[in-house]
């Protein structure tokens, strides 16, 4: 559920989704979502998706970075964008944590538990 929230909060500063959830999800004050992003979103990117995919700009894997909403909504290797604005459960970076398609973190060791989606 918080990485699910979290495509309506900001993911750092700079990052402003314009994804919500639907109405029938929660929605959260702006304290409420930037609480939840940096005590359970931001250390799950940390230690889950940052060392491939935001730590070192020169080596992203997949040519996909995830400090920003820039990078989100452009995507990686293969150009299509990770987030779909309003619509976050059709996002492929939710589908992918999910193991939907995708299946990011690759190891199966590292996968998301059902707490953390």
């Amino acid at each position: 559920m918080w990485v699910a929230l979290a495509f309506g909060v900001p993911l750092l500063p700079q990052l402003q989704t314009t994804c919500h959830a639907d109405e029938a999800d929660p929605v959260l004050s702006p304290v409420e979502a930037n609480r939840l992003f940096t005590l359970k979103v931001l250390p799950l990117l940390k230690k889950k998706c940052f060392p491939c995919h935001g730590d070192d700009a020169k080596d992203l894997r997949g040519d996909y970075q995830l400090l920003n909403r820039a990078g989100m909504l452009v995507g990686g290797e293969s150009g299509e964008p990770s987030l779909v604005p309003g619509k976050p459960e059709a996002s492929p970076l939710y589908q992918a944590v999910l193991w939907e398609g995708s299946e990011m973190p690759p190891k199966e060791n590292d996968r998301l538990t059902k707490q953390e989606t």
